[in-house]
């Protein structure tokens, strides 16, 4: 094959990509499933963390598994971002991290193989998987806030759907006080935020955080970036589209105004609130106290 006609060839792939890029512009990119790396336990039977490896912007698209009584064949199925005419799954995964995710099981784990059912490889494990600072994505946790779907009548409520397909709303939690923390993965005041609401759960007499549901909402980004946060079972972490973050959006979910704080009292009214100041441990309790 001469040089010129190497050259040709080269041109119409790119021709046919670029045209397949912008056909597929207006809706979601296809999936891939992502290399399994190794497993590992968790304290509950059902769940295991499997650690794939994924490129720097993809974004999680689920995972199943096909259990029988000797393997578990897990899959985790991940995509670009929507839109993108550049950047193939092959140029993408030469930048990859190693992701850890949560899998449920139909049943429990026990001395099962676990095998990556796309390469039909046996998946190494890597012992008790213990909580970091910064836990891995449990898909089912999270939940997308519904555009249009505040209000502020009688009491304030929006609704969210989780991975799963159920739906929530803020008005499920009255006759409890409900904080809400907004925040973004670039900012550190945020952060701070958040923290301090960790720093409050971990802190507080069993019978306050028993009373209390907290809301993480992260603004605009993937659920790669979402928080979870784990000293209470009453917490939700939600993700807010990217388009219903400007300035004719809520405060709570608006990304001028981050870090907000939302103290919800009982009966669904903003008792509190903390904005554009990162919140201690001291406010959290403070707000808490009010709002109840």
């Amino acid at each position: 094959m001469t040089p010129r006609m190497r050259w040709l060839l080269v041109a119409a792939a790119l021709v046919v990509g670029v045209g397949a890029a912008l056909a597929a512009g207006g809706g979601l990119a296809p999936t891939r499933s992502a290399p399994l790396e190794t497993f590992q336990r968790t304290g509950d039977p059902r769940k295991i963390v499997v650690h794939v490896v994924v490129g720097l912007d993809d974004e999680l698209a689920g995972s199943s598994t096909v259990e029988d009584a000797r393997t578990v064949a897990v899959t985790v199925r991940v995509r670009p971002p929507a839109g993108r005419l550049f950047g193939p799954p092959v140029f993408r995964s030469l930048v990859g991290i190693s992701l850890p995710v949560v899998v449920g099981l139909r049943d429990p784990i026990g001395d099962r193989t676990v095998v990556d059912a796309a390469s039909g490889r046996a998946v190494a494990e890597a012992g008790i998987f213990q909580i970091p600072r910064e836990p891995p994505v449990d898909l089912a946790e999270i939940g997308t806030v519904e555009k249009g779907s505040f209000r502020s009548g009688d009491g304030v409520d929006f609704r969210w759907r989780e991975f799963t397909g159920k739906t929530r709303a803020l008005s499920d939690f009255r006759g409890r006080t409900v904080v809400i923390v907004s925040r973004t993965s670039f900012s550190g005041e945020s952060k701070m935020s958040v923290q301090a609401v960790e720093e409050f759960l971990r802190t507080a007499a069993p019978e306050a955080r028993a009373r209390v549901v907290v809301l993480v909402a992260t603004l605009a980004e993937d659920p790669l970036r979402a928080m979870i946060i784990r000293p209470s079972p009453s917490t939700f972490p939600l993700l807010v589209p990217s388009d219903y973050v400007g300035a004719d959006a809520p405060e709570i979910f608006r990304l001028s105004a981050v870090p907000v704080v939302w103290f919800v009292g009982p009966e669904g009214a903003v008792r509190e609130h903390i904005s554009g100041v990162p919140a201690s441990p001291d406010d959290i309790a403070r707000g808490v106290a009010a709002a109840r």
